[in-house]
């Protein structure tokens, strides 16, 4: 990343609306909190988690390069997406730590652990986000490999979060009111995910583990006019659906892939079928390519796709007669959660 790609994240959650407003309300809840005091424990607990919810999801969704969606009451909820606020533990632990800094530990020995954490918490999330697999957000192999893969752009990260502490830290020494330190440290906390999300997204994460990208139009396809073809089946499809006959609007996508050669058609018609407000049929479709990829032996797109399905609806599997195939593939490539899931 240049400098120009840096600063462009950092005042991202300035530039985008919908970040902005969950970033006010955010504060807003947590001033509340505060200022609730022992009944503000209740409240922080309900909203603290929300909170980290939505980073996770900005992260996630800048890591693509795409803008999340505003936040929404299903950020306060601990069911579905449960990756996403298992940065919770970080924050207990970090608090431990800081507890225990201060009562026990001598000040060198906190200060290296807070070093220490502070270097692979980015790196972390990271692949939390892009994963959505905590366990593998935690493996010291996967960490080193994607530090080591990100470097050394990935020090801007851990470098601007020590630079916010010092100066938060600076900041409320000087006699700043809490209420301008503590909006300085929720603007800086939604900054440094999307700059996190950026550094994942320069070093092309998405493409190496779990998630693809969705895939889009080559230029030989925009040339050959597929493109408009596909728009027009794909509305045609939407048409059939919308007036209660799912199978017959996956029939019309479904033949028209078969006669069709546009191989990256299918990666097209799945991506926007399951952006629609029934994501089934998008589903069924993704069911009938992940059976073909298994049949052709392509591991690592077969598990992608179920990856990526699974951002859908966390219950996505395969039809019944390919789930062996998919089983094997997802031990092949050696992603434990897949696996614990298919079983």
């Amino acid at each position: 990343m240049n400098p120009s790609d840096i600063g462009r994240e950092l005042v991202y959650p300035a530039r985008n609306g919908k970040v902005l407003a969950g970033l006010v309300m955010y504060f807003l809840l947590l001033e509340l909190a505060l200022f609730a005091r022992a009944f503000g424990l209740v409240l922080l607990a309900v909203i603290l988690p929300a909170v980290i919810r939505y980073l996770m999801q900005l992260l996630e969704a800048r890591s693509r390069g795409v803008d999340p969606g505003p936040p929404g009451i299903d950020t306060f909820a601990w069911t579905g997406n449960v990756w996403s606020i298992f940065p919770v533990l970080h924050v207990l632990v970090l608090v431990l730590g800081a507890t225990l800094a201060a009562a026990v530990v001598p000040a060198a020995v906190g200060g290296l652990f807070a070093g220490l954490y502070g270097l692979l918490l980015p790196a972390s999330l990271i692949v939390l986000a892009v994963t959505r697999s905590p366990a593998e957000s935690l493996r010291p192999d996967t960490l080193y490999r994607v530090i080591r893969r990100m470097v050394p752009g990935y020090l801007v990260v851990p470098a601007f979060a020590a630079a916010v502490v010092a100066a938060i830290a600076g900041l409320a020494r000087a006699g700043t009111p809490e209420i301008v330190t503590g909006f300085l440290a929720v603007y800086c906390a939604f900054a440094g995910c999307a700059l996190a999300g950026g550094v994942a997204r320069a070093n092309r994460l998405h493409a190496e583990v779990s998630i693809a990208v969705p895939v889009g139009p080559d230029d030989a396809a925009v040339a050959a006019g597929l493109v408009r073809d596909r728009e027009k089946v794909l509305g045609h499809a939407y048409g059939i659906v919308s007036r209660g006959n799912r199978a017959g609007g996956l029939a019309h996508v479904t033949a028209w892939l078969e006669a069709v050669d546009d191989p990256a058609a299918w990666d097209w018609f799945i991506d926007r079928m399951t952006g629609w407000e029934d994501p089934d049929a998008g589903l069924m479709l993704a069911q009938k390519r992940l059976g073909l990829l298994l049949r052709e032996g392509r591991d690592t797109a077969a598990v992608k796709l179920m990856l990526r399905c699974r951002l859908v609806d966390a219950g996505f599997r395969p039809l019944p007669g390919d789930r062996p195939l998919a089983l094997a593939a997802a031990e092949r490539a050696q992603h434990d959660e897949l696996v614990s899931f298919l079983r």
